[in-house]
This record gives structure tokens, sequence and C-alpha cells, in this order.
């Protein structure tokens, strides 16, 4: 892939990450500053995500149809970042609700667009490579939100949301170098195959994608419930937030590490065995969570989550080998769309759960759903690189075109 187009998908990955990253821990103390229970902050982080999941999901189904990626993401940044600077002047909750959910569902547009874009136009044997560095924005972004805090301490909530917002208006000014693809005279007869070749298509990666996604969802919980339980376990063993927090980045700095250096080996092979130890690396961190007790575990702990959380990109690359191009930007779109479902569960699922049966047992019981992950990827046949997995054609940069002209007639 061409390194500017690169590092604009990845700067526009990026901004949803570290403005949500920053957001989401706070938002909760600022509904509640607003007047709103805990049942309604509770609802409200639920809806957050399930505004996620949909925009996903819908920038995946629009995708194959979008003409304009520069002016659409343009179009993003900038709704976005309107919506997000208002939510410093609020005066109610469902004022707050409304515009944070805009801000969320055009923050899953954008990721799915930057999917599409770079499952695109990566080339086939560097899938994981490309999904890997693109995965270096979820760890970064976790860093760069840790400052929102400091923020609110120091100038309160409505500066925090004015900066986020500007955060946002970074893309629009991103997102005009972006190089729209040459959409799609090759591939538009690869996204309209005959009869026979749809069945043959479908039959071939309709039982890898569904066993993958459903693995993907119960990783999600798993990972949510992870991060959750972390953080309730370290509060009720006496620790500072400054030693949470510490903790918690600690996971995002390594996350720099682990995202390309996965993503880069599994290009050489074995998507699917690494895919299933990061399973278990997660399975590994539940198990751990409810019986920790000193900073050491929790250590330990977070490690385990990093790893856990470098899924991400190798499972995109993972589905990249099984669907075809005609399906793969929707099938993308779904795949992440249910991961954040999955956050939705995780989340409720972990204080009731916690509710019932306390702590320590609700983390030993969410270790079951990654186990259950990897089972599944034992029933998935050795990938296959589709018809349609070819490398992306060549942007026309313009000094592309000059270089081949001066070539040419320095050989005549």
């Amino acid at each position: 892939m061409n390194r500017r187009q690169f590092l604009i998908l990845f700067l526009c990955n990026l901004i949803p990450w570290w403005v949500g990253s920053g957001l989401v821990s706070l938002l909760p103390l600022y509904a509640a500053s607003l007047g709103a229970s805990p049942t309604v902050v509770g609802n409200f982080l639920s809806l957050l995500f399930l505004a996620l999941a949909a925009g996903t999901m819908a920038g995946g189904w629009y995708a194959p149809k979008v003409r304009n990626f520069r002016q659409l993401l343009m179009v993003l940044g900038a709704s976005s970042g309107v919506a997000i600077l208002l939510m410093g002047f609020v005066t109610s909750i469902w004022q707050l609700i409304l515009l944070s959910m805009v801000g969320w569902f055009s923050s899953g547009i954008t990721g799915s667009l930057v999917i599409t874009l770079a499952s695109e136009q990566a080339e086939t044997g560097a899938r994981g490579r490309t999904f890997g560095l693109l995965a270096v924005a979820t760890s970064l972004g976790g860093l760069l939100g840790g400052v929102s805090g400091f923020i609110v301490d120091h100038w309160g909530y409505p500066w925090l949301f004015v900066l986020a917002g500007a955060t946002w208006f970074v893309q629009l000014l991103v997102a005009t170098f972006l190089i729209n693809p040459p959409r799609m005279n090759g591939q538009e007869a690869i996204a309209r195959p005959n009869q026979a070749q749809s069945r043959e298509l479908s039959a071939s990666f309709a039982i890898p994608f569904l066993l993958l996604m459903v693995g993907a969802l119960l990783v999600s919980i798993a990972n949510f419930t992870g991060f959750l339980g972390r953080t309730l376990a370290m509060e009720a063993n006496g620790f500072s937030n400054a030693t949470i927090a510490l903790v918690t980045a600690l996971g995002s700095g390594l996350g720099l590490v682990i995202n390309p250096l996965l993503g880069h080996l599994s290009d050489r092979g074995r998507r699917r065995l690494i895919l299933g130890v990061l399973y278990v690396a997660g399975a590994l961190a539940l198990s751990i969570s409810a019986y920790s007790r000193t900073v050491t575990n929790f250590v330990l702990v977070g490690i385990l989550l990093a790893f856990s959380g470098a899924e991400r990109g190798i499972s995109v690359a993972l589905v990249g080998d099984y669907v075809p191009a005609n399906a793969l930007s929707r099938s993308l779109s779904l795949f992440d769309g249910v991961k954040w479902l999955g956050g939705v569960v995780g989340l409720a699922g972990t204080g009731y759960a916690i509710e019932q049966m306390g702590l320590a047992q609700a983390l030993l019981l969410s270790t079951l759903l990654p186990v259950v992950a990897t089972l599944l990827l034992l029933f998935l046949r050795s990938g296959t690189v589709h018809p349609g997995h070819l490398p992306a054609p060549p942007l026309d940069t313009g000094w592309q075109v000059q270089q081949e002209g001066t070539e040419a007639q320095s050989a005549g």
C-alpha cells in the first residue's frame, strides 16, 4: 500500500480511538453531574456501544457504493467534531445522550471505511502486517486519551469537549489528502459474480466466517469483562486511581509493539495458531484476575490483556483470508460490529454476574468464553486466497504517471 495512503488511514483510525478512549471513562461522571442515576448511566454506555456497532455495520453496507471516500471522511470528521464540541454545553442528560450517539455512530462509520480501504489496498501477503499496524491506533489512542483527566481537573469539562471536538476536525484536514482508489473498473466484475460463482464462493466462506464471528463475539465479551473486572478487583484491593491508570497504560504501551509484531508474524503462516494463543492469553488474564492481590499480579494481568487485545488485527486479517473480495467490505463491518455488541453484553453482563455470584466467580466463569472461541478455530480449514484477493491497482498519484512517462522517453 502507498505509504502516504496508509498514514492517512492510520490517522483516521487513530482519531476515533483517541477521542473515544479519552471520553468514555469520564462520561459516566459527567452524566451523573447532570442528574443521571446509576441505571441511566449504565443504559447510556450501552447505547453508545450500540451506536458504535450500528455505525460500523452501516459503514460496511454503504462502503461498496462509495465513490468519494475523501469527501465522506471529511463530512464524518466535521459532524463528529460539532457533536463532541456541543457535549460540553448541554444542560440535560438527553442532550448528552443524543450528541454522544452521533459521535459514536460516526466513529463506527469511519472505522468501517478505514478497514474497507485497507482491505482493498493491502497486498495479499501483507494483510496481517497492515491490520497489525492499524491496530496500533487502539493502543496509541488509549495512551493519548489518558490526558483527559488532567484536562478536566485543570480546566473543566467544557474545555475537554472543545479539545476533543477539535481533534475530530483534524480528520477533516487529513482526509483532504486521501487518494480515492480507482473504484471499480476491474473490481466491478468481481463484485458481480454469476450465480454459479456466488454459490461456490458462499459455500467456501460462509461456515468459516460464521465460526470466526461467533468466536469474536465470545472473545469480545471476555475482553470487556477482563478490563472491567481488573479495575473492580484493583479497587476492591485498595489500589489508588493512579495505580489503576498506570497498569492500564502499561497494557496500551505494550500494544504499540505487540500489534505490529504479531501481525507481521501472522503473514508468515499459522495465523489461526497465533489467534488461538491470544485467545488463551485472555482466558489466563481472567482467571488470574480472580485471585490477584498484588501489583505484580495485576501487571501480569495487564500484559496478558495486551496480548489478548492484539487479536483484533489478526482476526480481521484471518477473515480476509476466507472471505472473497465481493463480500469483504460488508463481512468485515459485520465482524467488527459484532465485537462492539460484545462490549454491550460484556459490560452489562459483568455487572449482573457480579451481583449474583461475586467478582471472582464471575471472572472465572467468563474464562470459558475465549476457551470456546479457541476450540472453534480447530474447525477452520486452512485459509484460501480467493480469486478476488489480488493486489490492489496502483493509486494514481500523478507522480507515478509522470515518472512512468519519463522512463518511457528515456528508453526511446
